[in-house]
């Protein structure tokens, strides 16, 4: 038997942040948690207040649906985080951070052996507050290989209970990526 595994981002994408209004957000998280998605995972949190209700909301209409939360990738804000999912049946927290030369220099300005560090402190923040904490590797396809192996080795031996290698780019088909 395979088991099939949904992770439904559609609240972490622009569109649902920009345009969706709370109710709708809610109603999509109730929709999605009665179609018995897997995981349901929300945007990193901008704007505190507003996020951390949503959150709550959230975590109060899905039962068997895990919530998954983002938290900085320097875990500065994961005891925020949690306490706005706390209250979910099936929790997770999540870093992630692009493990590519192009969107580490270009969109975050970091260098390598920063982010395999800050990998570290994230997963550890996370870890010591959730039992399931998920590492996101974005970018994952057009990494360096020794580089992403390094990252994800850091993240698994801080904590990390789950990888996730991104196609960010979108740039390998299926059999290639596997």
């Amino acid at each position: 038997m395979r088991n099939l595994i949904i992770n439904d981002i559609t609240l972490c994408t622009t569109l649902a942040a920009e345009q969706l209004s709370f109710r709708e957000k809610v109603q999509a998280a109730r929709l999605l948690g009665k179609m018995h998605v897997s995981q349901i995972t929300l945007p990193e949190m901008k704007n505190h207040k507003a996020d951390a209700l949503l959150a709550r909301t959230v975590a109060s209409v899905i039962t068997d649906t895990v919530l998954c939360a983002h938290v900085k990738y320097d875990g500065s804000d994961a005891q925020e985080v949690y306490a706005s999912i706390s209250t979910a049946k099936h929790k997770k927290l999540a870093v992630a951070l692009p493990t590519s030369q192009a969107q580490l220099e270009f969109f975050y300005h970091l260098k390598p052996a920063f982010v395999t560090e800050t990998v570290q402190k994230g997963i550890s923040a996370a870890r010591a507050l959730c039992e399931h904490v998920e590492f996101v590797a974005e970018d994952a396809t057009r990494s360096d290989f020794a580089f992403l192996c390094q990252a994800v080795e850091k993240a698994i031996a801080a904590g990390a209970t789950t990888v996730t290698l991104c196609d960010t780019a979108a740039s390998l088909l299926p059999e290639e990526f596997g």
